[in-house]
């Protein structure tokens, strides 16, 4: 327990020092909780531009009507969506998730999770197809505003660089571990924060001479 404590403090501190840096972010409302758990899935494995161009394209072509995406020959739906890559994939993954939604709750919504629990929401998400630990927390945590907090590559990176977590540390693991580490309602700015850092500072080749963070532990040391 005092290595998690340690672990708590050294988050804690990263965290705080970004904030005083750049400001701490704040959630703009809720989102439909289907509509970003789609984005989300097409998101796997492509770029945040190729993802957004795939969903216009799915709205578009089905006039934003999910019953015609989940009818629709699963050729058809892969077709739209192809510039997000793995469209072979990703198609029949998004009509079977549209169909357990009609399937659970008579209409093509996710919007009853808000009422649960977020462990039961997220256990829901996760028995989705095509849906992992950093899409389904990421869709409840920004969507539905829940305080479960989603890891990607670029935290990871973060973190391991902190000794906050090991690089070898199991995805589901290593989400829980982060959690139990962060303070009760700090999962979206937190979140969204080191996602931030990862990208400008923090990247594979880091840019540790204008990193506030290298700044905050040198201090430390002297």
């Amino acid at each position: 327990w005092v290595l998690m404590d340690e672990k708590s403090g050294i988050l804690r501190a990263a965290l705080e020092a970004l904030w005083e840096e750049h400001g701490r972010p704040e959630r703009d409302g809720d989102d439909d909780l289907l509509g970003l758990l789609v984005r989300m899935m097409l998101g796997q494995a492509t770029s945040k531009a190729n993802a957004s161009q795939a969903f216009a394209n799915l709205l578009d072509r089905f006039e934003g009507d999910w019953r015609l995406v989940e009818l629709a020959a699963v050729e058809e739906v892969a077709g739209t969506i192809a510039v997000g890559g793995l469209s072979e994939q990703k198609a029949p993954r998004i009509q079977a998730v549209l169909s357990r939604a009609l399937a659970d709750f008579g209409e093509y919504t996710l919007e009853p999770l808000r009422e649960r629990e977020p462990a039961a929401a997220l256990d829901y998400l996760l028995s989705l197809p095509g849906v992992g630990p950093t899409t389904a927390r990421f869709a409840l945590m920004d969507a539905a505003g829940m305080d479960v907090f989603p890891m990607n590559g670029g935290i990871r990176r973060v973190l391991d660089r902190l000794a906050v977590l090991s690089k070898s540390e199991p995805d589901k693991r290593a989400h829980e571990l982060v959690a139990q580490l962060l303070p009760a309602g700090w999962s979206y700015a937190a979140h969204m924060t080191l996602v931030a850092h990862a990208r400008a500072k923090c990247r594979k080749t880091p840019l540790c001479d204008e990193c506030v963070l290298s700044r905050c532990a040198a201090r430390k040391a002297d």
